[in-house]
């Protein structure tokens, strides 16, 4: 059909404004920023193609399904396990010389157990807190992961509770800085938090600790931040323009060249050196020494799982 004269004008001034407005729905803020995340997970996912070196000095420790179920099975328990459980870890991996340890758990406030669930040392009874107080306070090289909220648009950090805090080598920054689409891509370098400050991610506070790097003279700029250590060490963490830094996807968390292992097994090396038998028989023995150690969950519930969308 042909459109009369008078007519031509306005569909021809309706056609543009449409795709005036269609552009600029595509160029939004938004639109670009869904656009950068497809290229980023595009980028990522090629990357896993290609084998990428991994570090040897790192090792994991998971609660996987099977120690949850071995461990509430053999105790009549439920997540979340007695402190008692973690400090038995912290005494394992002490006796296994890590360089450090540090815990994507939470211990945010004091929890009471049943009796069986004390320890009996040198005359003493420790309740199941106690004793991961006094683990954590014997290694000296325990970090602790810190959650966050946010109220009033003001982020203050859920801090661990006092007894634990006290005793631990430092605090690390363990929260989910998730993209609007749920997908977790990056992560802030640090945060500060009214009372206790600067509290630096985990994953950074656990390396500065192997490097020694100095985090309070850091030198953060506007698209990068740098750290310095002894003899003219100097590394570089690239940031964006929102101050967060990308995460290293390339190298997957069961990679089998990274050294892991379960809750149950390090348990069972506690046991194990607590009965005087010793750990040689163990997979793991030996093979912890000087890595840092860093202690999550990967087991199915929501209570209890760590694991979240990514590229």
């Amino acid at each position: 059909m042909k459109l009369p004269p008078a007519r031509i004008v306005p569909a021809a001034i309706t056609v543009a404004v449409l795709a005036l407005v269609g552009v600029a729905d595509w160029l939004s803020p938004e639109f670009l920023r869904r656009f950068e995340w497809i290229t980023y997970d595009w980028r990522v996912r090629k990357a896993f193609e290609t084998q990428q070196p991994i570090s040897t000095n790192l090792a994991a420790i998971f609660v996987d399904d099977e120690s949850m179920q071995v461990i509430n099975e053999e105790f009549d328990l439920s997540w979340p396990w007695p402190r008692v459980f973690h400090g038995r870890l912290v005494d394992e991996l002490k006796a296994q010389h890590v360089s450090a340890v540090g815990f994507d758990i939470f211990f945010i406030e004091s929890m009471r157990c049943p009796e069986d669930a004390t320890m009996e040392l040198g005359g003493r009874t420790y309740s199941s807190d106690e004793w991961l107080s006094r683990a954590i306070g014997l290694s000296s090289n325990v970090f602790l992961g810190v959650p966050g909220q946010t109220i009033s648009n003001v982020w203050s950090a859920v801090a661990p509770h006092a007894m634990f805090r006290s005793r631990a080598a430092g605090l690390g920054l363990a929260v989910s800085d998730r993209d609007t689409d749920g997908v977790l891509r990056r992560a802030k370098p640090f945060r500060d938090d009214p009372e206790l400050g600067r509290i630096w991610h985990l994953g950074i506070v656990m390396a500065s600790r192997l490097l020694k790097l100095d985090l309070d003279n850091a030198v953060i700029r506007d698209d990068r931040i740098e750290l310095f250590g002894p003899g003219g060490i100097r590394r570089v963490i690239p940031t964006d323009e929102e101050g967060f830094f990308d995460i290293d996807w390339s190298i997957a968390w069961n990679d089998p060249r990274m050294t892991k292992g379960s809750f149950e097994e390090i348990l069972n090396m506690e046991a194990d050196h607590a009965e005087g038998n010793g750990t040689a028989g163990h997979r793991l023995n030996g093979q912890l020494a000087g890595k840092l150690v860093f202690v999550g969950s990967i087991a199915a519930g929501n209570n209890v799982s760590d694991v979240g969308a990514s590229p």
